[in-house]
């Protein structure tokens, strides 16, 4: 179950012993583990309290200089002076009803309570096309007619491109991510030895995720993913070779192995 749990949340099988440990500590005081709550502790207090309240002036102070790019999940900014895209948290907003208009009154509560200037807001992004890009009523269609006139159309553009890049690909690219994730979700020893494999190369393991057909950016996402796995997966599916073609990619697995100063033997 130990096992299972870490394969499931990414964490390293090194620490299996001070999990285990841990869990032995916490056993002896039952009555105290019980009443155990994380909101009580120092450590989260000050992360709480102390360095998110200090993140979060960091982030509202470069809005105020530089160009933005909101997501419904994530917030980027983009330096000028450095020529590039950060990626900051900007708020987290509870809503009972996910539709185009509490979105929209949302992001404008954020905007008006940080006094955040929507001159800077060049695009939005959002997972969900029929709340983003309604015609009439969309997120994108508000926020443009009533706050940031100038903002851009990039997410559809970018979709756009994306889907056209991947058309001329066959459908290979999405065919691979699929297998892939197929491969590690449904079998959690395949997951383990994955994961050891990465320990041993010294990757950071990731559990493959899916690439959404009708979110063609995700493809973009599966693939920097994919790219940063390409030596584990080498070296795991070396297994699944005949003999015959062992031989004939036991080469490519050595330079693998000698790139990550790993010894074949």
């Amino acid at each position: 179950m130990v096992l299972a749990v870490m394969a499931e949340n990414n964490i390293p099988l090194a620490l299996t012993p001070v999990i285990i440990d841990l869990a032995k500590a916490c056993i002896t005081d039952p009555q105290a583990l019980a009443e155990l709550k994380l909101s009580a502790s120092s450590a989260a207090y000050k992360i709480c309290f102390g360095l998110a309240r200090t993140d979060s002036g960091f982030v509202i102070e470069l809005q105020m200089r530089a160009q933005i790019s909101l997501f419904r999940r994530i917030q980027s900014v983009k330096n000028l002076k450095e020529g590039s895209i950060q990626i900051h948290h900007l708020a987290s907003v509870e809503i009972s009803k996910a539709d185009s208009l509490t979105i929209y009154s949302a992001v404008v509560d954020i905007f008006e309570k940080n006094n955040l200037p929507w001159g800077n807001l060049v695009s939005i992004l959002s997972d969900s096309c029929a709340v983003m890009r309604g015609h009439i009523s969309g997120v994108e269609k508000r926020t443009r007619d009533e706050k940031a006139h100038n903002l851009l159309n990039i997410d559809g553009d970018m979709q756009i491109i994306a889907k056209k890049f991947c058309s001329h690909l066959g459908g290979k690219m999405e065919s691979l991510f699929s297998a892939l994730h197929t491969d590690f979700k449904w079998c959690l020893e395949f997951k383990m030895y994955l994961s050891e494999i990465c320990s041993i190369l010294n990757i950071p393991f990731t559990i493959p995720q899916m690439c959404s057909g009708t979110r063609w950016l995700s493809g973009y996402d599966r693939a920097l993913e994919t790219m940063n796995l390409m030596d584990a997966y080498q070296a795991f599916y070396f297994a699944f070779l005949c003999e015959k073609d062992r031989d004939l990619y036991r080469p490519r697995l050595k330079k693998v192995l000698d790139s990550h100063n790993v010894d074949m033997t």
